[in-house]
């Protein structure tokens, strides 16, 4: 679930906490409340480990989707995380990601101001911010429109739709997250995570769920909810508080996925996320990052360079997969 959008907190607080004033928390809640303002703090930083041949190295960080990137082919993960060959940004990647922006200033407005009318006013304003800090964006939507204003308004109705269908099937003025839009990390022994975090939300009694949201339709429930469970750990790990409620909204299929891990799941997943840590350093000491064919090659942006599916592309084959 990464961002193309580099939204950053504004003078009001956009991503600052609110720990209530429209309901009481109790105690065990004002502990939680507390504890999220330690989520802005800066992460550890990652020591380095030995690698092989005695000589040292930094242990990579790495993130919920990178950790699933690898799991689904080595390969693509070498192309993003170690060469830096990030993904173009697509225009489903930039309308997820202006969602996202959006709710979180809907979020930063009086409850009684969260209306879908309000949501669908953020859209510009949200969209004009984003594409000031990254011009390519807008230079996106213009070739994916074809330069047609008609077409451009169409992609823009649709981002409205798609919060419209946000209010079916949340309350935004019965919620108050605690923390959003924030980025998480931890370091422990042979292992470093870092973690984007939409929203996490507080029950009066303490109990702490996280919410993501994706706009795609079809989207990969298990990959996604494998990443939850990642930011889950993260949460657990970092702050010493166990998510009771992990929840994926998924605005283009009109559905809520969720998922309510205990301790024994999370040490499922702290123990799946070692051992994919020790596999990449594996991987890292021996170069050996090899492809994994599966039906997400067709949507893989490194296609033209892959070994396995350069000769398939139009003037592909051995030179173009070496270069």
């Amino acid at each position: 679930m990464a961002d193309t959008l580099r939204h950053d907190p504004d003078k009001t607080g956009s991503s600052r906490l609110r720990p209530g004033g429209r309901r009481s928390l109790s105690v065990v809640a004002s502990t939680v409340a507390g504890m999220t303002n330690a989520l802005l703090t800066r992460p550890p930083t990652p020591g380095p480990t030995r690698a092989s041949g005695g000589q040292e190295s930094r242990l990579l960080t790495l993130s919920p989707s990178r950790v699933e990137d690898f799991l689904q082919c080595p390969l693509r993960f070498r192309f993003c995380a170690l060469e830096g060959r990030a993904q173009p940004p697509t225009a489903a990647m930039a309308r997820d990601a202006l969602v996202r922006a959006t709710l979180d200033a809907l979020f930063a407005l009086p409850a009684a101001r969260r209306t879908r009318q309000e949501a669908a006013r953020l859209v510009p304003r949200q969209w004009a911010r984003a594409a000031g800090d990254d011009p390519d964006l807008a230079a996106l939507l213009d070739r994916v429109a074809g330069h047609d204003p008609a077409r451009l308004q169409r992609w823009f109705d649709d981002v409205v739709r798609l919060l419209d269908r946000w209010f079916t099937l949340e309350d935004p003025t019965r919620l108050e997250p605690v923390a959003r839009e924030v980025t998480l990390a931890v370091a422990r022994p042979g292992l470093a995570v870092r973690a984007r975090l939409h929203r996490l939300d507080a029950a009066p009694d303490g109990r702490l769920r996280i919410t993501g949201v994706t706009t795609r339709r079809g989207a990969d429930t298990a990959r996604a909810l494998a990443e939850l469970r990642g930011l889950g750990w993260v949460v657990w790990r970092s702050r010493g508080v166990l998510p009771t409620r992990l929840q994926l909204v998924q605005l283009g299929d009109g559905l809520v996925v969720t998922d309510e891990p205990d301790e024994a799941a999370m040490r499922g997943v702290e123990r799946r996320l070692q051992a994919v840590a020790a596999a990449i350093e594996r991987a890292r000491a021996g170069d050996d990052f090899r492809p994994r064919p599966s039906s997400a090659c067709f949507g893989c942006p490194h296609r033209a360079i892959c070994p396995v599916l350069a000769a398939h592309e139009p003037g592909g084959g051995p030179s173009a997969a070496a270069a």
